[in-house]
């Protein structure tokens, strides 16, 4: 879907007051964990305590984001130039301060949120493996792809772990993420232990991978 900011708050509207049952179905996720899955393309997100409801999407050169709070019945568009932001979180924010003010406080005591401890609900999450030094070196190093959405990924040595970074990921995806040895020189990314996301490198020339693959997208070492 294209839309200006107008039309995308419009949208927002017309799901928060929706009476036919539809955005109810819409956000009903199918869930791996208890409060994080996709519904018919609404994606319902638990933070804080609060549950909040909506979707991202972009191309090359701009994303977008929309959110709302059912409980409070504020909802935000967010429109953003440039490949590196999160604007579903900004969203997110947006509305904490609205509802600030809606409740007499300060909307400068709410401040963006950490993704990073958002998922992290079950503490049941894998340890992290360490790697040998040999294996660090010929993997440690920075990889691109001809995908728009996650052009670029860095492999970083932190003491005994391996580590894939970005210069920062998708909602609701870590920017940065332990790299877990599995069989046949596959890596698990993160810890999670229902996580789908896995890792491997291939041509391997002077001592350095030159390829590796992102569940299933093709990435090339520049550094």
């Amino acid at each position: 879907m294209a839309a200006t900011g107008a039309d995308l708050a419009a949208f927002v509207r017309w799901l928060m007051t929706d009476e036919t049952g539809i955005v109810a179905q819409m956000a009903t996720p199918v869930v791996a964990r208890a409060s994080y899955g996709y519904g018919m393309a609404l994606l319902p997100r638990l933070i804080d305590g609060r549950g909040y409801l909506g979707h991202g999407g972009g191309m090359v050169g701009y994303l977008a984001g929309m959110q709302w709070d059912p409980e409070a019945g504020i909802g935000v568009a967010v429109l953003q130039n440039g490949p590196i932001g999160n604007p579903n979180s900004l969203a997110r924010l947006a509305i904490r301060q609205v509802r600030a003010v809606r409740d007499g406080r300060d909307p400068a005591s709410e401040v963006i949120e950490q993704l990073v401890d958002i998922d992290d609900e079950s503490g049941e999450g894998l340890a992290v493996a360490e790697v040998p030094a040999a294996e660090q070196a010929v993997l440690v190093g920075t990889y691109r792809s001809h995908d728009p959405w996650i052009p670029v990924f860095a492999i970083e040595a932190r003491g005994p772990e391996l580590w894939l970074t970005f210069p920062e990921g998708p909602d609701g995806f870590d920017d940065a993420q332990p790299l877990l040895p599995m069989a046949r020189g596959w890596f698990r990314v993160g810890t999670d232990r229902l996580g789908p996301e896995r890792l491997r490198f291939d041509t391997v020339i002077d001592g350095r991978a030159r390829r590796a693959w992102l569940s299933g997208w093709d990435y090339y070492r520049i550094g």
